[in-house]
């Protein structure tokens, strides 16, 4: 139960989540894990199963971001397949799974239909064929580190790779180190790891998989780098996974801890922006680093609450330091933008009228 707690809250306070309340993603990202749930739950037979994954089939059609629920739906299909492949799952009951998807299907036709006739004479989806190829570069990978290393928009601004929301990604230092702790234990949390690496090779530009993903139809009309979102829901669902199984006893559990600490310190200090005084967002990567060192203190702390044999307090700790960072990458984050940044006819429109000068949500 702890450990779906903290899944949980690593999930719903990630950058993915938190950063993309500007557009309709998080909306679609939010029905993604009872997706899964649903699945799970009809390939082991459970009657509940199949009403949870229709109505979360129709909840991600309607959210309103098709181009996001492509890979999601396409990450999901891969999660059966290997699934029922590998043995995991009853080959049944994987026949089980098209009701419930087809009825969520029909549910959002209302939508769904004139969103793609709509979409077939799109300019912008004309020019999107290669889209696919596109990732981020390296130095966006610090964001998992230091979310704000860059600046951010609505504090000192923002002087990093890429755009914000695109390169900001983010689930704490406790649930990095979870998921470090548990690696190789089962092959659950193999294959969510497996999956992570595969989908930040898409995002950060391995070589062969964004040209991979560029050949088929659906995906290559979605932003490659947005794969990081992918990364964000594996490294989540594998820390819940680790702190229910973890065993700090075990040396090499012990081992792996304090190596990935000592990593994530290193690369922590590291920081691009921390060695550029001339940077106008020095001071606020300094400030940001300082706090990303204590939130792994913290963690390694409560890893050792756990080795001396006090669990719930280092369960709590681990599970009270997801909830925190997740706060404080949201705490002040302005979801709105200001009229000037919005298409359309500029500051004498309607949208800009009605604004009276005020932020408003895209919608």
């Amino acid at each position: 139960t702890v450990g779906a707690v903290l899944g949980g809250l690593a999930w719903a306070n990630s950058a993915a989540m938190t950063v993309w309340l500007l557009y309709p993603l998080s909306e679609v990202l939010a029905w993604f894990s009872w997706l899964l749930a649903g699945i799970v739950l009809v390939l082991s037979g459970r009657r509940a199963g199949a009403p949870l994954l229709a109505v979360a089939m129709a909840g991600m059609m309607l959210s309103g971001h098709v181009p996001t629920v492509a890979p999601l739906l396409a990450a999901a299909g891969v999660a059966v397949l290997v699934g029922v492949i590998g043995g995991g799952a009853d080959r049944r009951r994987a026949f089980d799974l098209a009701l419930p998807v087809t009825a969520g299907i029909l549910l959002s036709l209302p939508q769904l239909v004139p969103t793609l006739v709509y979409a077939r004479s799109s300019g912008a989806l004309a020019g999107r064929a290669a889209y696919a190829s596109t990732h981020l570069p390296a130095s966006a990978a610090w964001s998992w580190l230091v979310p704000r290393g860059f600046g951010s928009p609505e504090i000192a601004g923002y002087h990093g790779p890429a755009n914000f929301p695109e390169a900001t990604a983010s689930v704490g230092m406790a649930v990095l180190l979870l998921a470090a702790a548990g690696l190789a234990r089962d092959r659950l949390r193999l294959g969510l790891l497996a999956g992570a690496v595969v989908a930040a090779g898409v995002a950060y530009g391995l070589p062969g998989l964004s040209a991979l993903i560029g050949l088929l139809p659906g995906l290559r009309e979605t932003a490659g780098g947005r794969a990081i979102l992918l990364v964000e829901w594996c490294l989540a669902a594998v820390a819940g996974l680790s702190l229910g199984r973890l065993d700090v006893r075990r040396r090499s559990t012990r081992l792996i801890v304090l190596v990935s600490a000592g990593l994530l310190l290193v690369l922590t200090l590291r920081h691009p922006a921390l060695h550029s005084p001339q940077d106008a967002g020095s001071v606020l990567a300094a400030r940001e680093a300082l706090a990303a060192v204590g939130e792994l203190s913290a963690a390694v702390v409560a890893f050792g609450f756990l080795a001396a044999g006090w669990r719930r307090t280092g369960e709590a700790t681990l599970v009270a330091l997801t909830l925190i960072g997740g706060v404080r990458l949201a705490w002040g984050f302005n979801p709105t933008l200001p009229v000037e940044a919005l298409p359309g006819p500029g500051p004498a429109g309607p949208i800009a009228r009605a604004a009276g000068g005020a932020r408003v949500m895209p919608l």
